[in-house]
């Protein structure tokens, strides 16, 4: 999980519009779902995927 005080000072604008009620998704990845986007990226499912930088933050980044 993302440290708070972390997001606070270099994410002020993606939690002043998840404050808002306007952000997508206002909440940070479980764990489980980061250990399910690793074990597909070790799959043979995943084979075509080379190189890619993969963002598991809920669309935190996206602000």
């Amino acid at each position: 999980m993302a440290d708070p005080k972390f997001l606070a000072t270099h994410h002020k604008e993606g939690l002043q519009i998840c404050a808002e009620g306007t952000c997508t998704a206002p909440r940070t990845a479980k764990p489980e779902e980061i250990a399910e986007l690793a074990l597909f990226l070790a799959s043979d499912d995943a084979s075509a995927i080379n190189g890619a930088t993969v963002t598991a933050d809920c669309g935190w980044t996206a602000y």
